[in-house]
């Protein structure tokens, strides 16, 4: 047993993933401190609206990137051996991601202030307009994340996430204790982000470069530009149902639904993970043609993940149980509804580790053709499950979205890398 602990520690793709694991179990207990103590403090409908305005803005975030921090992530990686022109990237894609974030960002806060009815509550629009604040620091975040990502710095990246989640952790402990609208949970993240800005840009002074190469900012922007639509696609799809049900249920089911998808998501934490471990290291096996080491290496994944997914599907459906039961009496009667949400999300998570495989492996067509795909059913399924039943639907919906995703990521990654994700 200690040899093989031993040389499990020995392994930096072993200590990358606990470092990893470590931030991601932060990121999950402070996330249930936001839904249960928004919950508990200041109700369901405030839940509701809480959630609803964070999935426009992580959709805003994601959609003002412009897919940059897809090309740091892979032309970092690609260009180990060159840590100058990994830094001229980096500094590239950040400054193109700050700059265009902001002006977006501005935009975006005119078009609230002169078509507020455009979203599904004044409550829901005045939550947004704090967080659009924090988008311009949230991108260039990533850009930082997506340079630790792509030299494998995983503690780095595991340390930045420690930090925000942590600090909004305390924030949140202090509102609720002074008992502070639930406005300021919201201002406590655009605090947290640019914090994190300024401990970024402290740390890595001295990587950035002003000495820009025209070829490589015009690759940058290509390979961003090509994965960008997929990867909005994707977060679109992440994030539809919170949207989209804000105007078919009512505050109340909109906050149990809130409470529900976030234990749902959690089904999807130890995949993450792993999809932040490998991405880089998909790319360099794939540039190099080196393709039976990269089946070896997902085989691998694959079992782990397997035996994971399994275990958490497990537990989630016990905590979501007992604290419905003996901790919210306002949701029971949901755990029904949860535990077919569940086993479709479960069924995903088997392969959602594999998300990065195609972009990495630079199949930016198919990978966009699979999201659209994907978010055209997801979104057919949730309109008309959640408009004729209600909170049953959003969770039958959820159940078969998470089906269909499996199915159809799992056939394309054979068909168009000839490598197997599920053994």
């Amino acid at each position: 047993m200690k040899a093989f602990i031993q040389k499990i520690l020995n392994s930096k793709f072993s200590r990358d993933t606990i470092w990893l694991i470590l931030a991601q179990l932060v990121v999950l207990v402070v996330g249930f401190l936001l839904n249960f103590g928004i919950e508990g403090h200041y109700g369901l409908d405030q839940l509701g609206y809480f959630t609803q305005s964070t999935s426009f803005y992580l959709i805003f975030s994601n959609l003002f990137s412009l897919g940059l921090n897809n090309t740091t992530i892979k032309r970092v990686s690609e260009f180990a051996s060159n840590r100058e022109k990994q830094f001229r990237i980096f500094s590239q894609n950040l400054m193109l991601s700050l700059g265009i974030s902001v002006m977006l960002s501005l935009f975006v806060m005119t078009l609230l202030m002169i078509f507020p009815k455009l979203f599904s509550s004044e409550e829901v629009v005045a939550l947004l307009k704090i967080q659009l604040i924090g988008v311009p620091f949230f991108c260039a975040n990533k850009q930082f994340a997506a340079l630790y990502s792509g030299q494998r710095r995983q503690r780095t990246f595991a340390i930045q996430r420690l930090i925000r989640w942590t600090s909004i952790g305390v924030l949140l402990l202090i509102a609720i204790l002074i008992e502070y609208p639930v406005w300021y949970v919201i201002l406590a993240f655009v605090v947290v982000e640019i914090g994190v800005f300024l401990y970024n840009v402290v740390r890595n002074v001295s990587s950035m470069r002003f000495n820009w190469v025209s070829e490589e900012l015009k690759a940058n922007l290509s390979f961003g530009i090509k994965s960008y639509i997929a990867e909005i696609l994707a977060v679109f799809n992440s994030n539809m149902d919170v949207i989209l049900l804000g105007y078919l249920l009512d505050p109340k089911e909109m906050g149990i639904y809130s409470f529900m998808i976030f234990f749902i998501k959690a089904l999807y934490i130890f995949p993450g993970i792993i999809m932040q471990n490998m991405s880089p290291v998909i790319s360099v096996l794939w540039e190099s043609k080196q393709i039976q080491e990269l089946q070896r290496k997902v085989s691998l994944v694959s079992r782990v993940n397997m035996i994971v997914a399994f275990l958490q599907f497990v537990g989630v459906i016990v905590v979501y149980y007992l604290i419905v039961t003996y901790f919210k009496d306002s949701m029971i009667g949901s755990t029904q509804f949860f535990i077919i949400a569940a086993i479709g999300a479960f069924i995903f998570s088997l392969v959602s580790w594999s998300g990065s495989m195609l972009v990495m492996s630079g199949k930016l067509k198919v990978n966009f053709q699979r999201t659209l795909l994907v978010l055209i059913i997801s979104t057919i399924n949730i309109l008309v499950f959640g408009y004729y039943f209600g909170l049953l639907g959003a969770a039958i919906a959820v159940g078969l979205n998470g089906v269909f995703n499996f199915i159809i990521m799992g056939l394309l990654i054979r068909k168009e890398m000839g490598i197997k994700v599920i053994l």
